[in-house]
């Protein structure tokens, strides 16, 4: 079943991840929240750019 997962999606999904934990990150550190912030930022644009990917690439079904 997950073995034609395409990898725009799976890396879409890693990335929304990785904006999540850095977003908790930027609220439980006040100290360097300027990193996180950045952080979150990029993981949750290379996400949109993943899925963007994903829905362009998606194989057409006959």
């Amino acid at each position: 079943m997950f073995r034609n997962v395409n990898k725009h999606l799976f890396y879409c999904i890693i990335y929304l991840i990785a904006a999540l934990i850095s977003g908790i990150g930027l609220l439980l550190n006040h100290n360097i929240s300027i990193l996180f912030l950045i952080l979150t930022g990029v993981f949750f644009i290379l996400s949109i750019l993943s899925f963007s990917r994903y829905l362009t690439n998606k194989p057409k079904k006959l």
